[in-house]
C-alpha cells in the first residue's frame, strides 16, 4: 500500500483512471473512425471530380476533332469554290473574245460605216471592256449581247 492512501481509495482512483482511459480510448476510436469516413468521402468525390475531368477531355478533344474536319471541309470547299472561279473566269474569256470576233467580223462586213453603226460598235466595245475590267458571273447572265432579237439596229 502507499503511504497515506487507504486500499479502497486507491482501486477507486484505479477506477476513475481505468474509466477515463476508456473514454479516452472511446473517443479517440469515435474520431478515428469519423475521419476514416471523411478520408472514404473525400476519396469518392475525388475519383468522382477525377471522373468528371476525364469525360470533359474526351468531350474537349472530340469537338477538336470535329473542329478540325470542319475546318478541312472548309478548306477543301474554298478550293473547290477558286477552282470552279478559275474555270469560270476562262469560259467568260472565250465568251469575250468570241464576242469580240464576231465585232471584228462586222466591223468587216461594214465598209460603209453608218454614224449609227459606228456608235452601235462603239457601245458594243464598251460592254466588252466592262466585261473584262471584272464583271461578276452573275451580272453576265442578266446581260443579253449581240444578240439580233434585241438589237434594235437590224430592225426597220
Amino acid at each position: 500500500m502507499l503511504k497515506g492512501f487507504s486500499r479502497s481509495e486507491i482501486i477507486l482512483d484505479e477506477e476513475k483512471n481505468r474509466k477515463r482511459l476508456e473514454a479516452d480510448i472511446a473517443r479517440l476510436i469515435n474520431e478515428n473512425n469519423s475521419l476514416k469516413t471523411q478520408t472514404t468521402n473525400l476519396v469518392a468525390q475525388l475519383d468522382y471530380l477525377n471522373r468528371t475531368l476525364e469525360k470533359r477531355l474526351e468531350e474537349i478533344v472530340k469537338k477538336e476533332r470535329k473542329i478540325e474536319d470542319q475546318i478541312q471541309l472548309a478548306n477543301n470547299q474554298a478550293s473547290d469554290i477558286i477552282s470552279s472561279a478559275h474555270e469560270n473566269a476562262d469560259i467568260i474569256i472565250q465568251e469575250v473574245i468570241s464576242s469580240a470576233s464576231d465585232v471584228l467580223k462586222e466591223i468587216s462586213l461594214v465598209t460603209d460605216a453608218s454614224p449609227q453603226m459606228v456608235k452601235r460598235l462603239e457601245f458594243k466595245t464598251l460592254i466588252l471592256k466592262h466585261i473584262l475590267s471584272g464583271i461578276e458571273q452573275e451580272e453576265l447572265k442578266n446581260l443579253i449581247l449581240f444578240n439580233e432579237d434585241h438589237d434594235t439596229f437590224f430592225k426597220k
